[in-house]
């Protein structure tokens, strides 16, 4: 498997990522995206290197507090990264 590093930014009510696969002392883009409006129907979004989308989606979250989606659609992204069996290794997240 190759090395990846994984990238994430919470902002105010969304979730955004990327993930760069480590070459030769380069990263290059894999994918990035967003799970965004945490706070009602969070739509998750996945777009390839090219920008091309990759998978969209929305997401069901229970609508609890802020803090509790948050950690629910993080679940959620995990298990999504799980499901498409990349070949990249999550070296380390920030």
């Amino acid at each position: 498997m190759q090395p990846s590093l994984l990238i994430l930014n919470s902002g105010s009510s969304s979730l955004k990522f990327a993930l760069y696969a480590i070459e030769k002392s380069k990263l290059k883009r894999v994918f990035f995206g967003q799970i965004e409006n945490l706070t009602e129907d969070p739509l998750f979004l996945v777009k390839n290197d090219q920008g091309e989308k990759w998978d969209e989606q929305t997401v069901s979250l229970a609508k609890k507090s802020l803090t509790e989606n948050y950690h629910l659609a993080f679940e959620f992204f995990l298990n999504w990264i799980n499901q498409q069996k990349l070949p990249y290794q999550i070296c380390a997240a920030g």
